[in-house]
């Protein structure tokens, strides 16, 4: 009970820095494109290796490993899959979790891209159900594998952390750490601190526990019998949204957005081609950044690259047709958005 209590204010903590950051993958190619800088993708690398660091100082302490932490192997269904999700999170405007941050400003179109992932995971399932499509292979993950060059790899993270950590110390040394924490922007720095140690407990704890994996089991059990979900997982993802709705209640940028509109199409029609990439991959964008990239699984960087260049290709074509993408500039550690100019 005291670790669950413990997960969910940790989980709790990792939605406020989400939503206090702004981070999307999304956000992070418009950087690039727009500024020719990669700051936000920076901080992706940072929190992966948060997580890697954490979880593997905890494997070798306690040895255990993650039991939900799976590993893929590369494959052309990776970048497929890749791309496709990609393409689906620049239509719907945001990834996985900057969804739900959007949800929690208020904004009730993001409940269609839930809907369309729902559906998106299922037209997989089926194809895979009528042998049309091959579920991706396994692959043993870091924390499966027998070596001492992991002992040597965990002792040179974790001197970077020490160092990362004291560098983050120093930044806030001369300021209120109550101020720190409401503070209504988060520096990329440490939102990747918050959001990488945080789940590299809970990865360590529960392995893939991000909400896409929910989604993705409660739609298979739906439709096609199978287990249902981890009630926990359910506990752990209202634990996020709340997180979340704190953040935008309290930074006042909560707006109640519930007419139909046309950018609403463009959420269902993303949240399809999300899911179904999520399920060819396997893994959105969450997952991979969180949970396979720490995991080292084979097939994380190839799907990362592939998620990127879907964005950025989806972006330059909402653009060709007259649409404006986001002016993201996150020089000075702190992002900020608007308009193209």
């Amino acid at each position: 009970m005291l670790l669950l209590i413990i997960s969910i204010l940790l989980i709790v903590l990792i939605g406020f820095s989400a939503h206090r950051a702004s981070l999307c993958s999304v956000s992070a190619v418009e950087e690039i494109i727009t500024t020719r800088h990669a700051f936000m993708l920076l901080s992706f690398i940072k929190a992966s290796v948060w997580i890697l660091g954490i979880t593997l100082i905890l494997t070798e302490v306690f040895s255990l490993y993650p039991l939900q932490a799976y590993g893929w192997q590369a494959s052309v269904g990776t970048m497929i899959g890749g791309l496709i999700f990609g393409t689906g999170a620049a239509l719907n405007g945001g990834c996985a979790v900057s969804t739900l941050t959007r949800l929690g400003n208020g904004n009730l179109g993001k409940l269609l891209t839930l809907a369309g992932f729902f559906i998106g995971v299922l037209c997989f399932d089926f194809l895979q159900a009528e042998k049309l499509a091959s579920a991706p292979l396994p692959a043993p993950t870091i924390f499966e594998i027998t070596s001492n060059w992991k002992i040597w790899l965990a002792g040179s993270i974790s001197l970077w952390m020490c160092w990362e950590l004291g560098r983050l110390m120093r930044t806030h040394l001369n300021r209120s750490f109550f101020r720190d924490l409401i503070a209504p922007r988060y520096k990329l720095s440490s939102a990747a601190f918050i959001i990488g140690a945080s789940n590299g407990f809970l990865f360590f704890l529960y392995g893939i526990w991000l909400h896409t994996r929910l989604m993705g089991e409660m739609a298979r059990h739906l439709v096609f019998e199978a287990p249902s979900p981890d009630p926990l997982l359910g506990i752990l993802f209202f634990a996020l949204l709340t997180g979340i709705s704190i953040s935008a209640l309290h930074s006042r940028r909560f707006y109640l957005e519930w007419q139909p509109n046309v950018k609403w199409l463009l959420y269902f029609t993303g949240g399809i081609f999300m899911g179904i990439g999520s399920a060819v991959m396997p893994g959105g964008n969450d997952v991979i950044w969180l949970s396979a990239l720490p995991s080292l699984s084979l097939h994380a960087v190839p799907a990362i690259f592939s998620i990127l260049v879907g964005i950025a290709v989806t972006l330059f074509a909402l653009r060709y047709v007259g649409l404006n993408i986001q002016h993201v500039d996150c020089r000075g550690d702190m992002c900020k958005v608007g308009d193209t100019p």
